[in-house]
């Protein structure tokens, strides 16, 4: 049982969560508290329902991660990275960090599934990343070797193997994260998820996404909703985390696959994102490196999230903090001065689930927090030491 999570006694109450007080100037544009509520700028009643929820120790929950060098990686982080002498090492190293920085993964029945391309065991990779299965909720790691393929690039071939992974195990809740750079602070609580894809919010990224689009001529194909979601105001999602319940995030992610292989077979057949059959070999060669152009996860998934309600990060929802730990980059500068962040993270601290190019100071507050992780003696010792500072 998530006890600690579950304790009201360490939980900010309303009264903190209001601080417009400490803030420089009384005015939207430069606090992060909103004056008309009781809770910060981008925080909302269903998160602080969903930050109530019981625990359900009884569903389990899966977090996939990958390691791919086989391709071309022109876009080296998350999941993919380019060959390295000993990729097994700065493979193990990723995972144990993820296993040291994410409290969340302390949580019950809870597996870490790795997927990777390397000539390595699992056996060397447990010894060398450490299973943590001696931590409270008896974490499981387990690691899935596929051969090397250079056909997608590495961010795009994980979520086919995710799916391999999910059809062979058990599971009620997943989430697809990049090994790189999130951290599970708090596991999602999986019987009380709304029926929504979940997925980390980014930032103004739709420029780009429009470039990529072009680039990798899925302008051609994705549609007059998504041409107009590049333009408009909606939210753009990340794909640094995204999954959901088994019966949201599963038929999702098979028409995320199907829509890759299906472009990556027109292509590759000259079809309409392909080159004309009469076109020279360099020129085959050119349209077919399309496939390696990095960005088609992101269009996917965006636009599948067009298609049913999405549960984002922050400032709309509870799957991630803001990237870099910057709510000052928000809509209105919402936290413009260290001392505003600082009041931000702590009244924030139960409601955000994944930190997504978190700041270790923001990690280590999450893990100071939440005590899951610690063993039983250092929790003990920890009591004692606060019982001693409050005196009899």
């Amino acid at each position: 049982m998530l006890a600690t999570i579950a304790s009201a006694s360490r939980l900010p109450s309303a009264a903190s969560r209001t601080v417009l007080a400490a803030c420089p100037r009384p005015s939207i544009s430069d606090c992060w508290a909103k004056p008309e509520t009781p809770w910060p700028y981008g925080v909302t009643e269903e998160m602080e329902r969903l930050a109530d929820a019981p625990p359900s120790p009884e569903m389990r929950s899966s977090i996939l991660a990958a390691f791919l060098v086989g391709a071309p990686n022109t876009h080296t982080a998350g999941s993919s990275f380019r060959s390295a002498e000993q990729p097994h090492l700065k493979l193990a190293a990723y995972v144990s960090r993820l296993l040291l920085l994410s409290p969340g993964l302390c949580a019950p029945n809870v597996t870490l599934h790795v997927v990777h391309d390397l000539n390595a065991s699992a056996d060397e990779l447990t010894l060398l990343a450490g299973s943590h299965e001696t931590r409270p909720g008896f974490l499981r790691v387990q690691y899935h070797r596929f051969p090397p393929s250079d056909r997608l690039l590495g961010n795009d071939r994980r979520w086919e193997l995710f799916l391999h992974v999910l059809q062979e195990t058990e599971w009620e809740c997943a989430y697809a994260v990049d090994l790189s750079d999130v951290v599970v602070l708090r596991l999602p609580p999986c019987a009380s998820l709304p029926p929504k894809l979940v997925a980390a919010s980014d930032g103004q990224v739709k420029g780009w996404l429009q470039a990529v689009a072009s680039l990798t001529r899925w302008n051609r194909t994705l549609g007059d909703d998504f041409a107009a979601f590049l333009t408009d105001s909606r939210p753009t999602l990340s794909c640094s985390v995204v999954g959901g319940r088994r019966d949201v995030f599963a038929p999702a992610l098979r028409a995320v696959v199907a829509r890759m292989h299906a472009r990556a077979r027109r292509i590759e057949a000259g079809g309409a994102e392909g080159a004309p059959d009469n076109s020279s070999r360099m020129e085959r060669m050119a349209h077919a490196n399309v496939l390696h152009r990095p960005g088609t996860d992101m269009l996917l998934w965006n636009d599948e999230a067009l298609r049913a309600p999405a549960l984002l990060g922050f400032p709309y929802g509870p799957t991630s903090l803001p990237p870099w730990s910057t709510p000052h980059l928000a809509p209105g500068r919402v936290c413009p001065t260290h001392e505003c962040r600082h009041q931000f993270v702590n009244a924030t601290r139960r409601l955000y689930w994944f930190g997504h190019k978190t700041v270790d100071s923001w990690v280590a507050d999450y893990i100071g927090f939440y005590r899951e992780c610690a063993p039983p003696a250092a929790e003990g010792k920890a009591r004692e030491k606060e019982a001693a500072k409050r005196g009899p």
